[in-house]
């Protein structure tokens, strides 16, 4: 990989570059890329992870928000006429401007900064049409989605009911894509290296919803209420959220749900059965 240039790390980018070759290894390894594959990295940085994509496909477009990595980067478009990279902030980028053809499967591949974490996610799974829309009628972006991730948001995205990492964020993830952890990455993995340890999340977005809703948007009014008031009852959550008690009263006597639990407890068919009743 080409390093000429000076570059210093920008903190408020988020700026952690990925350096050990085992972690992009694995990576690679998981993402299981074809020459049919085409391949969105987001913040690739000084390019390492680039370096090692770049051979296993025949589309690359990476999408870097810091100019100041051109001397890092163009050498490795030079060297791979298939890698594109652009210049500017994925939040702000159409999914239709990145160019990949439709017939041809898309992967998305990315070592994300963090502070930004769940903006990128929630875009790349499409959060604002799926929570307005039954699933079945949003065509999922990409086929698989591997993303390092800081440790604590890989255990709220896996997180099951019970467990002190499970919340609305774990809901909409798991509604959304099959959800794992492919591997955890420790600091030293990074320059400059982080004060905590990361991971690498696989998703793979789903065209069947896991459960019978009727009202996608319902659903998340009913997860973003009681996890927005997470300490109290689900009874309490919803009162706040605005439902009125004779229609939780009717949700208890059609579900045999007891409002006294906590919203951590409740899982995704739950939460779909108390929503459809409401």
């Amino acid at each position: 990989m080409n390093t000429t240039g000076s570059h210093r790390p920008k903190k408020r980018l988020g700026q952690n570059f990925l350096r050990d070759r085992a972690v992009l290894d694995k990576i690679v390894a998981a993402a299981e890329l074809t020459p049919e594959d085409q391949v969105l990295e987001i913040g690739p940085g000084r390019g390492a992870l680039t370096e090692v994509l770049a051979p296993h496909t025949t589309m690359l477009v990476a999408v870097e928000i810091d100019r100041g990595l051109q001397n890092h980067l163009m050498p490795l478009s030079n060297a791979h006429p298939h890698l594109d990279i652009r210049f500017q902030d994925f939040m702000k980028t159409e999914w239709a401007e990145l160019g990949f053809v439709a017939e041809r499967p898309v992967k998305v591949v990315a070592n994300i900064p963090y502070y930004i974490t769940t903006p990128i996610l929630l875009k790349l799974l499409q959060a604002v049409r799926l929570e307005k829309e039954a699933l079945s009628t949003v065509p999922p972006l990409a086929e698989r989605i591997l993303l390092m991730v800081q440790w604590e948001v890989a255990k709220r995205l896996t997180a099951s009911p019970g467990n002190k990492d499970y919340g609305s964020l774990s809901i909409i993830a798991q509604y959304a894509a099959e959800v794992s952890i492919v591997t955890k990455v420790p600091a030293g993995a990074f320059y400059p290296r982080p004060e905590v340890d990361s991971a690498v999340v696989m998703l793979k977005p789903r065209t069947v919803a896991p459960v019978a809703i009727d009202d996608a948007a319902k659903l998340f009014r009913v997860v973003r209420g009681v996890f927005q008031q997470r300490r109290k009852t689900l009874q309490n959550g919803l009162l706040a959220a605005g439902f009125e008690r004779p229609r939780l009263e009717a949700a208890v006597a059609a579900t045999g749900l007891d409002l006294g639990r906590r919203a951590e407890t409740l899982s995704l068919a739950e939460f779909a059965a108390l929503a459809n009743t409401l």
